[in-house]
């Protein structure tokens, strides 16, 4: 099998040195007899490992092991020699030695990748990853971490099966959705509606794909989704509306899908995703919702690339089909490279059809987005702003609503461990209508955790 880790390990293990203390040495066959110290015997095992000759450095390795089953470094050596000496399983015991007895991280770091090329060797890839998570948490910089990265997406290209994790959570003046007012009226009446409530949030996303094409112009694969929000509401949200409950506002939602994309040229490529699921809100059941996308991308000249997506999302509500709709969609972007980083211009156009005047709309909306060319202060800042006109066609008489939306994203880069990278988005929006219901403002802070590989 072929190796997927280059001359990491051995540059790696020129560093370790640092012995602790342990409880039995792993026994090897065919010891070779040196009178050397540690020091010299370690030199002498690298030497070997550099040289081509990993026998010989793991059965100097296992010498001084058994001498003194404390030396961390010799068990690193003793991991590296078995595993590319052709022994994996043995190699794996010794690598998970080095890892319990490791003290500081970066020999936590050197254990752990060691494990992860043994699983690799032995054909375990999905446990080669899980130790290639462990090792990003223990990596002591950047350059480490984008090795780690790139020996995950190669893992990645033998395992069919991925999995993805998302959070993002903080304070929102609107976890509701509500209005800025708390009623409206109707001739003679005035009928109370949902106000804004402030709180805290937490989002949760998880993904479960299954490949099942992988060629170099082609990929299939299906999904499962899973997305879950939970609302903490604060006091003053409390003495708003005293009867509110934080389970009131659980939302949940399931996705079962598949997608496809390909390459017809090396300037275009295409894609296609469908999808079905069921949201719940409240522990009920909000709505049934399919969804078809396709989408095309295409590179032009100084490096641009122009995006397009049409989508047809149905959606049904139980029990009130007058809600029940169907929404059509063009999305088109186009990115653009300068000096001061990448920007981004999308516009969209929208139409959701219902029964329901409140409902149906059709809407027109642009967005620029703005990335810089280098991190600021160590971080990968992302600049966006939104804005859409929306004219509820059938609610004869009022003027189209104008939403705004503007925020910054700022990731941590050198923050990242186990796989994630912290995430901090401070965004604002607001929504002008004449319509009070859907006179909103919201103004949010949220940190979050996404997967880095």
């Amino acid at each position: 099998m072929s190796r997927l880790w280059g001359l990491l390990g051995l540059a790696l293990l020129a560093c370790a040195a640092v012995p602790v203390w342990a409880q039995a040495p792993v026994q090897a066959t065919g010891l070779v007899s040196v009178e050397v110290t540690p020091e010299s015997g370690r030199a002498l095992a690298r030497k070997a490992l550099l040289t081509g000759n990993p026998d010989l450095a793991a059965r100097i390795a296992a010498q001084l092991v058994q001498a003194n089953p404390g030396d961390v470094g010799a068990w690193l050596l003793l991991t590296a020699g078995l595993e590319r000496s052709g022994h994996p399983d043995q190699a794996l015991d010794a690598g998970r030695k080095a890892y319990a007895l490791a003290t500081t991280e970066p020999q936590r770091f050197e254990a752990a990748y060691l494990v992860a090329e043994a699983l690799s060797v032995a054909d375990k890839p999905v446990q080669a990853k899980l130790w290639l998570l462990r090792a990003d948490g223990h990596s002591p910089g950047p350059q480490q971490s984008a090795v780690l990265h790139d020996a995950f997406n190669k893992l990645d290209a033998r395992t069919p099966l991925k999995f993805s994790m998302t959070f993002a959570g903080g304070p929102t003046d609107n976890v509701n959705g509500g209005s800025l007012h708390d009623s409206f009226n109707f001739g003679p009446f005035t009928i109370p509606i949902a106000r804004a409530l402030p709180g805290w949030s937490l989002s949760t996303s998880a993904q479960l794909s299954y490949r099942i094409i992988a060629k170099p112009d082609r990929t299939a694969q299906l999904y499962a989704t899973l997305r879950q929000r939970n609302v903490w509401l604060s006091p003053r949200a409390h003495d708003l509306q005293p009867e509110a409950h934080n389970a009131d506002y659980l939302y949940n939602s399931l996705d079962l899908g598949g997608g496809t994309s390909w390459v017809s040229s090396p300037a275009l490529a295409f894609s296609l995703d469908a999808r079905a699921g069921r949201r719940w809100l409240g522990g009920g059941v909000q709505s049934d919702q399919q969804r078809l996308v396709f989408g095309t991308t295409k590179a032009l000249a100084r490096n641009r690339l122009a995006h397009l997506d049409l989508t047809a999302e149905a959606t049904q509500i139980p029990g009130v089909s007058r809600a029940n709709s169907l929404r059509l969609a063009a999305d088109a972007s186009l990115s653009q490279p300068l000096k001061a980083g990448t920007i981004r211009f999308d516009l969209g156009l929208t139409q959701l059809g219902a029964a329901a005047p409140g409902i149906a709309y059709r809407a027109v909306s642009a967005g620029l987005d703005w990335q810089p060319g280098k991190p600021i202060l160590g971080l990968d800042i992302e600049f966006f702003l939104q804005a859409e006109l929306r004219d509820y066609w059938k609610s004869i008489g009022f003027r189209p609503d104008a939403q705004l939306e503007t925020g910054v994203m700022a990731r941590f880069p050198n923050a990242a461990a186990f796989g994630f990278v912290p995430t901090v988005t401070l965004s604002a929006s607001r929504t002008f209508s004449e319509i009070v219901v859907h006179d909103t403002a919201n103004i949010g802070v949220a940190f979050g955790l996404s997967s880095s590989f």
